[in-house]
């Protein structure tokens, strides 16, 4: 049972909280769409971000983990 809870915090460990559940929101601007892409991706690696909103070229995708996968629509 220990071994499956582990389990089950490491991969959820970015939406897994014992207190109060809060929404924070950062602006960034980047120079270009690969930094944006680094940043995105080091976020999602480090358990940072649940999900994220791009605006570029007058364009707006969200992006968010499935399966552990990056969707982005």
């Amino acid at each position: 049972m220990q071994a499956r809870r582990n389990e089950f915090e490491k991969r959820f460990r970015n939406v897994w909280a014992t207190g109060p559940t809060g929404v924070s929101i950062a602006t960034y601007t980047v120079p270009d769409r690969s930094a944006a892409d680094e940043l995105v991706s080091r976020l999602f690696y480090n358990t940072l971000i649940a999900d994220v909103e791009e605006y570029i070229n007058h364009d707006t995708q969200r992006a968010y983990l499935k399966n552990n996968h990056m969707v982005v629509e």
